[in-house]
């Protein structure tokens, strides 16, 4: 069957249908759709592969709780040891001096890049102990991260949560392209909230979505700007 963009009514190519998602993408607009009745003959539409459990990742699920917990630890922390080390080595040298000589003014100008120093010290000590737990069950969904405190807990009600889906993040400055995978939360009002980020691996964003969904029985469907995997 033939599918048109809903938008500019442009034909759309094979290779710009999903039909494990149900959608769309039309190179004329760009405009993203969802799509029904792909298949035919009264087949149903087959659903997505099942995504394996990443090893960073460990879950129970004893039917009333569902609970996914994702260690933070990368190799990119002992990188990081070496890198903070070197910064707050060289920023604790000018730290000391202006200290010792009793020129406070000095430490206004490099108060900077003491901040940046601390700040990358304590994000590398919570990529070795931290860890974030995703906690399901019928009354509600929460997201905490811990035990050293960071932005980003949340709680919602797990009646609101109306689709579960993730996202392709793009970040591109002076060094070059970072990707990660974030997983977002609908709520049933139409609106969407980033439940967690910073995922390296995509098979960790879409395994998360693909639990939440099968324990609160969420019906997975297309999302306009959603990564829906390869």
């Amino acid at each position: 069957m033939d599918i048109k963009c809903e938008r500019c009514d442009a034909a759309i190519p094979a290779e710009n249908v999903n039909i494990n998602a149900l959608v769309a993408k039309c190179n004329i607009c760009n405009a993203v759709f969802g799509i029904t009745g792909v298949g035919g003959g009264g087949q149903s539409v087959p659903r997505r592969a099942e995504v394996a459990m990443p090893t960073s990742i460990t879950m129970t699920d004893n039917g009333r709780e569902l609970s996914i917990t994702r260690k933070w630890f990368t190799y990119t922390a002992f990188f990081l040891v070496f890198f903070s080390l070197f910064w707050n080595g060289i920023v604790s040298v000018f730290v000391v001096g202006a200290i010792t000589s009793g020129e406070w003014i000095m430490l206004l100008f490099i108060s900077l890049h003491l901040t940046v120093g601390v700040c990358i010290a304590y994000y590398t000590l919570c990529l070795f102990v931290n860890k974030t737990r995703i906690t399901v069950t019928r009354d509600y969904l929460s997201v905490k991260h811990g035990p050293l405190p960071w932005f980003g807990n949340s709680k919602l009600a797990a009646s609101k949560v109306d689709q579960i889906w993730c996202k392709l993040h793009v970040q591109r400055n002076k060094n070059g392209t970072t990707i990660t995978y974030q997983v977002h939360a609908n709520s049933t009002h139409g609106k969407s909230k980033k439940l967690i980020g910073g995922l390296n691996k995509p098979e960790e964003a879409l395994f998360v979505e693909q639990q939440i969904e099968t324990f609160l029985k969420i019906e997975d469907k297309p999302v306009v700007g959603a990564f829906i995997g390869t």
